[in-house]
């Protein structure tokens, strides 16, 4: 039961570090990968969409953010120059080639667009730890 409590709360955890890296002329996120979008709950300086792939975590998104598209993120299309920022906490990891997406989804930015990624360091020893015994989360 203890795993599940801890994959819920992953998909409910606001990025507030991953938030204070977004440059002051940004109007328009992209989130991949939003969670519940607690993120963005009660903040109107940007207008977000959110990217979820879980249905049931992207449904709890809606409470928090306006436009939330329940999908796999490398299968799907926008129009070009749609956004500001693509937010990207902890996703790229999870992609199947996170390479092509980040060359797919750079005709998504603006002109001076910006990404704000966070990245897990699988060299660190509590991950290296949780990987000998079998656990990726």
């Amino acid at each position: 039961m203890k795993k599940k409590k801890e994959t819920a709360h992953y998909y409910a955890t606001d990025r507030v570090e991953l938030k204070k890296l977004i440059p002051e002329n940004v109007k328009y996120i992209l989130d991949v990968g939003c969670g519940t979008g607690i993120t963005w709950k009660d903040d109107d300086r940007f207008t977000v969409t959110g990217i979820e792939i879980i249905p049931d975590v992207a449904k709890r998104a809606k409470n928090n953010i306006e436009n939330v598209i329940i999908g796999n993120a490398e299968k799907l299309e926008f129009r070009e120059n749609s956004f500001d920022c693509l937010f990207l906490g902890d996703i790229l990891e999870h992609l199947y080639d996170p390479w092509e997406f980040l060359k797919k989804y750079r005709q998504y930015l603006r002109k001076n667009g910006s990404i704000v990624a966070s990245i897990p360091n699988v060299q660190y020893y509590k991950i290296i730890k949780k990987l000998i015994k079998g656990r990726w989360e």
